[in-house]
């Protein structure tokens, strides 16, 4: 909650700096036309500006920057002596110059949009629309320090399909993806939103459970392995998930430890018969 609140408190005060620095970088860009005289043409001036309010301001910041700049460089140069023949003509010109100013605005959103949506799809497995194992890793490392910071427990769970392989073999790859598909949809449906699920391999996944006792998470943990149990009909295969999981009620700074030993307590499962839960609170 503190994070986030500070979080919002920097995003806002880069907001305002960079509403300052466009209404100046326009007012210079101004001022350097109007002092250059209306026979030189400097209105690339204006489109360092326009970038910073489309790049840090969005939509409606960079259409006032766009508005604001237009303006300035009517007013700028119009005291600087310059002169149209008929009222028709400066409004052509106007509008000319308008839409380079939206169209350098316009291009630095779309740069900026698709920047964002890079990030995100670089967070994301592709397949089952979870997160990918670098967002797994920075939740996880989060819910440590807040547990940690509060004194609250945390449980780790290892997960993986069992007989997927049959899955893939005797009905195809398309089955297969089907049925990860599926278990992303479980998670969604099961876990609580505080929750994070990822897939970091095939047919492995991992959920970080924060503030979950062991009692609490042996609950959720065998409601999610009856649920894989009917996951996707297979006529000649029995899927079902094999789970370690591991409860602390201090989490260790470590990450890679902590999945280590949720990896060793799945495997453990799978040796025990598959279809089951192996928890231990440490």
């Amino acid at each position: 909650m503190e994070s986030a609140k500070r979080a919002g408190l920097i995003d806002g005060m880069s907001r305002s700096l960079a509403g300052v620095g466009v209404v100046a970088g326009v007012l210079l860009a101004g001022l350097i036309d109007f002092f250059t005289g209306a026979e030189l043409r400097v209105y690339p001036l204006y489109f360092l500006p326009l970038a910073l309010a489309a790049w840090h301001l969005g939509r409606a910041g960079a259409i006032a920057a766009t508005v604001f700049a237009t303006a300035t460089w009517v007013i700028s140069n119009r005291l600087a002596g310059l002169s149209y023949s008929t009222t028709q003509v400066w409004v052509v010109n106007t509008m000319a110059q308008a839409a380079a100013f939206g169209t350098v605005s316009g291009l630095m959103l779309w740069a900026r949009n698709l920047l964002e949506r890079e990030k995100v799809l670089s967070r994301i497995d592709g397949l089952t629309g979870l997160a990918n194992a670098r967002a797994f890793y920075d939740a996880l490392t989060a819910a440590c320090i807040s547990c940690r910071r509060y004194g609250r427990p945390l449980t780790l769970a290892y997960i993986d399909i069992d007989n997927f392989k049959c899955v893939n073999d005797s009905h195809g790859h398309p089955r297969g993806d089907a049925l990860l598909c599926h278990v992303a949809t479980i998670f969604r449906e099961e876990l609580r939103e505080a929750d994070v699920s990822a897939r970091i391999g095939g047919d492995e996944f991992v959920v970080c459970l924060p503030e979950t006792s062991d009692a609490q998470a042996r609950i959720v943990l065998e409601r999610l392995r009856a649920a894989f149990a009917g996951a996707l009909p297979t006529e000649s295969c029995s899927v079902s998930a094999s789970i370690g999981a591991v409860t602390w009620a201090v989490p260790p700074t470590s990450v890679d430890r902590m999945i280590s030993v949720a990896d060793d307590l799945m495997y453990q499962a799978k040796r025990n018969g598959t279809n089951m839960v192996a928890l231990i609170a440490t």
